[in-house]
């Protein structure tokens, strides 16, 4: 009897090893699944948070390195920006001129009395491109101009500051010169006048009196003329004619040629 008990129990025992073990197998296998189905999960996602490179925003960070660099620009002085070479581009064609001119009187009563005279100017002027061969110019420039009265041997003179404002359209030959031809108007405005000389006889029938005091202090006409452009240097021939008559009691307009040289100031910190 006692060895079948001992038997019976040996059964039972076993049984509930089986049992015991099948069950931690089981567990240890949903384990693994578990931790398995975790990770892949994981990796989906981790793959999907990761964007390809079709995929990818560029402009997030074209943006930060353009602010980057615009704190960078606004922060630094005029005099780093110039030696590191940072400046806005419309300063390229930014030039300083300055040239001499021949001036006088035109469409005059008294035009055989009247003779021209030698004058001066400088100043700034910078264009931008418009259209396609075409460039729009402007500018302030300070001129010497006047006009000579022979029977009188008086000079008059007449200082101005002008305000051009044409158009250059690029010629077809030459172009390694960049040659332009300009078309526009001009503003004058007389900031002051000086006569040279006195009239010594007074007889307005045969001299006509030119006062200073009654010169015009605004002019406006017309420009046109002929540029060439290298490097960075220019020069320009070009021509004034105005449409104000300088005095009240004469038809006479106030008329310029000029030969002048410009040098591009910024653009050999580029």
């Amino acid at each position: 009897m006692q060895e079948i008990r001992f038997m019976i129990n040996m059964k039972y025992g076993i049984l509930i090893a089986f049992f015991l073990t099948v069950f931690h197998q089981i567990k240890a296998q949903s384990i693994d699944t578990t931790f398995v189905e975790t990770n892949v999960k994981e990796s989906i996602f981790m793959e999907d948070s990761i964007p390809t490179r079709e995929e990818f925003d560029y402009s997030d960070v074209l943006s930060i390195n353009d602010s980057i660099v615009e704190n960078d620009f606004n922060d630094r002085s005029f005099t780093q920006r110039l030696k590191s070479g940072q400046l806005p581009y419309f300063l390229d064609d930014v030039m300083f001129i300055i040239g001499i001119n021949r001036s006088g009187l035109y469409y005059s009563q008294h035009y055989r009395d009247l003779d021209y005279k030698s004058g001066f100017s400088l100043g700034l002027e910078g264009y931008s491109p418009v259209f396609d061969k075409a460039t729009f110019h402007y500018g302030i420039l300070f001129s010497q101009l006047g006009f000579y009265q022979k029977s009188s041997d008086i000079t008059f003179d007449t200082y101005h500051l002008e305000f051009p404002v044409f158009l250059a359209y690029e010629l077809p030959a030459f172009r390694q010169f960049e040659w332009r031809l300009i078309v526009g108007s001009q503003v004058n405005t007389r900031i002051g006048s000086s006569q040279n000389g006195s009239y010594l006889i007074f007889n307005p029938e045969e001299t006509f009196i030119y006062n200073t005091r009654g010169f015009r202090r605004m002019d406006w006409g017309f420009t046109f003329g002929l540029s060439a452009e290298y490097n960075n240097f220019y020069v320009r021939l070009r021509s004034f004619s105005g449409v104000v008559k300088l005095v009240r009691q004469d038809q006479a307009m106030m008329n310029s040629w000029s030969m002048e040289i410009g040098y591009f100031i910024f653009r050999r910190f580029r």
